[in-house]
This record gives structure tokens, sequence and C-alpha cells, in this order.
């Protein structure tokens, strides 16, 4: 395996026997998880999940909604991570016969954090009527945003996490929309994020990261190979693992 990063993605590379072109997929930026440069707890599970694999592969990284545009208009062939959730990838024209769905790799929540001092939101109907932020890195904020019930003229996509939790602490919003993985890692970052509360038993959305390609005989062999180093490795666990290693790495002592 040859990793070579450049300025404006990182290429991973592996060699086959055959003078095949690279399946070319598209990962999706996550902070301190799925980093340009090569680092982060997903990479290292997509060098364990390819391990083996004898076809060439070219991975680059992009911003989730750029990654998400390139992949839905053809530019890639597979992303990483793509969401298991029935009918994400509908709303940009691409219907589940059309794709192929790896087996699960991590299983994440997105959460409702409400503001400092507040009590923890238990039920999607407190939140009627009020303005409410999604942050941009759930992915298609319409369709999280559907799966509440909740109108899309009493929403406001924030662009950074940051900025989510800057909207409940002047009042803007009732509540933030966000991956619970996303949160913990910033707040094991910067502390000063921690004591929003948030619902241990409600969640906008429970999802999957997986691999998902558009069909084809040389994504089929791809996710098979993927779902097969998947059930080798117990990946769940594997990667739990991984992100727990990296968050006591990052938390302050």
């Amino acid at each position: 395996m040859r990793i070579i990063i450049g300025s404006a993605c990182l290429g991973l590379f592996i060699s086959g026997a055959c003078a095949a072109d690279p399946l070319r997929i598209f990962g999706t930026e996550l902070r301190g998880v799925f980093e340009p440069d090569g680092t982060g707890p997903y990479h290292e599970a997509f060098e364990l999940l390819t391990d083996g694999y004898d076809q060439p592969v070219e991975l680059k990284m992009a911003p989730l909604k750029r990654a998400e545009n390139q992949f839905v208009q053809r530019g890639s062939d597979c992303l990483f991570a793509g969401s298991a959730v029935a009918g994400y990838y509908e709303p940009f024209g691409l219907s589940g016969k059309q794709l192929l769905v790896s087996d699960p790799i991590f299983t994440f929540k997105m959460k409702l954090y409400g503001p400092k001092g507040a009590d923890p939101i238990e039920e999607f109907e407190s939140l009627k009527g009020k303005m409410i932020a999604i942050d941009t890195g759930v992915g298609n904020v319409p369709f999280i945003a559907e799966q509440m019930g909740h109108p899309a003229d009493l929403v406001l996509p924030s662009r950074t996490l940051q900025q989510g939790f800057q909207l409940l602490d002047i009042g803007r919003v009732a509540a933030l929309v966000a991956v619970d993985l996303d949160v913990r890692f910033l707040q094991a970052r910067e502390p000063g994020y921690l004591g929003y509360p948030v619902s241990r038993d409600l969640s906008v959305l429970e999802s999957k990261d997986v691999v998902v390609c558009h069909k084809g005989p040389q994504t089929e062999a791809f996710i098979a190979h993927i779902n097969r180093s998947a059930r080798a490795l117990n990946c769940g666990r594997t990667l739990e693992a991984l992100l727990d290693r990296y968050l006591v790495g990052l938390t302050p002592q």
C-alpha cells in the first residue's frame, strides 16, 4: 500500500495485478476523525478494510457536501463515509436500486442539544413553532428536518458545530441537531463546549457510516471485499476502539 499526500487531497493507491482504472472514492472530511492530511481513526479503518484488495483504489478527501455532490454527479464511484439511512440519496436522484451499500462500519446518533442550564429535550413536540439549528455535518439538512417533522422555514443550517452552539448561547435557536461523535470530538478538543444538555433516550436519527457505491461489477467486487474485511475485523468494535484511542489522546489531562 502506498500513500501520497497532496495539498488538496489524499490519494491512497492500492496496487493490483490488473491495469484497470482506479476505483474512485471520495472521503468525507471530519475534523479529528477523517482529516484531509491522512490522519484520524477513519483513515486507519479504511486501510484495515481495504487491506488485501487486489485492484487499484484512489481516495480523495473533500468536505462532506462537496464529497456528496461529487458522488451523486458520478465524479466518484464510491463515498466513505456514506449513509445507510433508507431514502437518504433519493432527493439527489439516486434510488436504492442504483446503489451498493456496505455492512455498517460505525453507528452514530444525531442528537438534540439544548441551551446550557436547560433540561434535556425529550420530545420533538416541545420544539413546535421554534427555530432550530442543524449542523451541516449531518449531511442532507432538509432530509433530517423532515425526519423530525420540523418545517424548513424554522431551520437554520450551521456551517460549523461552534456556530450551532453559539446560536444556542444567544437564544437564536431552541436546539441544535448534531452528530454525537462530532460533538464528542469537539468537546475533547475544546472543553468549553461541555455542558449542553442532551437526552440519553431521544435521537433524531440513528445512522450507520458505510461505504456506498454506484452499482457495477467493479464496485460489487469492492463492496464484497469491504464486507469480508468488516466481518473478519468485527469492525464495529475495531473502529470504536480506534475512536476511543483518539478521544483519549485529545482530552486534556
